[in-house]
């Protein structure tokens, strides 16, 4: 594959999953985006090592822990059990294990932390 050509299928790849949000549904695989960019098998995971810097899984869990600490600090009426599922890990040991692992804490402390962050910047200052 010529490398222009292998930027546009990546870009494509990169919008189908970020602007139609596929990454929320835990049955997204390769095979279903090889099928949509019509992409050998050979093909596709070096696209997203080259154009992403990263494996197609490290994309795509990289775009759930984002969207579950955005659902984490804005929507605190949400459980977290409830935040992994939205963010397309419906199994809450796994969701604990990967936000733990990129956030360094678990999605509890993370919510509690952004919120008293955020009534800190509410909190108006005597000064």
């Amino acid at each position: 594959m010529k490398t222009e050509k292998e930027k546009d299928v990546f870009q494509k790849l990169a919008k189908y999953i970020v602007e139609k949000e596929m990454f929320r549904d835990h049955r997204l695989n390769r095979d279903v985006l090889r099928k949509l960019v019509k992409v050998s098998k050979n093909n596709f995971a070096p696209l997203f090592e080259k154009y992403a810097g990263m494996s197609f899984v490290n994309y795509v869990n990289g775009l759930r822990l984002k969207r579950a600490a955005e659902q984490l600090t804005n929507r605190p009426e949400m459980t977290i059990g409830e935040v992994a599922t939205d963010c397309g890990v419906p199994k809450i040991q796994t969701f604990y294990r990967v936000f733990q692992k990129h956030f360094g804490m678990p999605p509890a402390q993370y919510r509690r932390i952004a919120m008293e962050e955020r009534l800190r910047e509410q909190t108006p200052t005597n000064e």
